[in-house]
């Protein structure tokens, strides 16, 4: 089988504040509703490869400053037959006795937990972040590529905030 190419995902995102706690700092809890068309990029060509849909439920606290918040969510993810066959599909000519052939089906695609911590000081943003993702029910669970059913991903990342406008408004 050929080795999958590297995935560029990007698309809008619907949000909605269901609850604010009233104050400048505090609680917030967001409901997001991602849609992503998914790219493959091998370097000379680029692919659609399918769709995700990847709703959550967010709860954020920021502190009084405004420069440390965390943020906990959680939510199911849902993808096309093109997305599942890309990564879970084989094809019938790369089939074999131990690896049977599999097409991939749309529908249910896990779910995922994910806890953030992001630090802001001055132009700069730090951020460390942890994310569980569960695939127990999904529609590829009897794929032969399929090889665990959990699996956890660990980031930091750093952003530098080029510019800001000179006064910030709040808005409740």
């Amino acid at each position: 089988m050929p080795d999958l190419d590297p995935t560029l995902e990007f698309g809008p995102s619907l949000e909605f504040r269901l609850w604010h706690d009233g104050r400048r700092w505090g609680q917030n809890l967001w409901l997001r509703l991602p849609l992503r068309a998914a790219y493959s990029i091998d370097g000379r060509d680029t692919a659609h490869e399918g769709w995700i849909f990847a709703p959550y439920i967010e709860f954020n606290h920021t502190s009084r400053d405004g420069s440390l918040e965390h943020s906990i969510s959680l939510g199911p993810m849902y993808a096309d037959d093109a997305y599942h066959d890309y990564f879970y599909g084989v094809n019938p000519a790369y089939a074999t006795p131990t690896r049977p052939a599999h097409e991939g089906r749309s529908g249910y695609n896990g779910s995922r937990i994910t806890l953030v911590t992001e630090k802001r000081i001055d132009n700069f943003s730090f951020s460390a972040f942890i994310r569980l993702d569960q695939l127990n029910g999904a529609v590829f669970t009897d794929s032969p590529l399929l090889q665990t059913r959990s699996y956890h991903i660990v980031g930091i990342a750093v952003s530098w905030i080029l510019a800001r406008s000179n006064e910030t408004v709040y808005s409740p």
